[in-house]
Formats: structure tokens, sequence, C-alpha cells
């Protein structure tokens, strides 16, 4: 089960900018939501209540234009 968190993340600078900082351009991976680094952006109200806790985000993203191109994110 999944559920698109683009928008989620594109208003949480934090999240974005980590994302953005893991990987060269134009890539695509998976991070687990229970990563220290994610930790916070994972007990967050949205992630809880949506019971998305243990998760791990996909994305895509570019860095040349410093944004998420895509991201969702999956149960497990």
């Amino acid at each position: 089960m999944m559920i698109n968190i683009q928008n989620i993340i594109r208003h949480n600078v934090e999240v974005m900018e980590l994302l953005l900082s893991l990987e060269p351009p134009f890539t695509s991976r998976h991070i687990d939501l229970t990563s220290g680094q994610l930790k916070r952006f994972a007990n967050s109200g949205i992630i809880t209540r949506l019971g998305y806790r243990n998760s791990i985000i996909q994305y895509e993203l570019s860095n040349h234009q410093r944004k998420i191109i895509n991201a969702v994110l999956i149960k497990l």
C-alpha cells in the first residue's frame, strides 16, 4: 500500500534537503523512515495518523532543479 507524499515533503524543507543531499542528480531510491535522520519526520502527526510509521519513502529527485519529482510512502 502506498500514498503520494510529494506535497508533504515539498512543504517539509528539512526532509527535502535531506533527500536532495543523499544522491547524485536524477536518481531513484528508497529510504527507510526508521533511519535516524528521518525519525522525527516518521513520528510527525500526519505520518503517524496515516499509519505509515514503519514505512519507506521511494523518491525520484532532480538535484539540478532542487526538487522532488515524485515521492511515495510505502507501508512495509
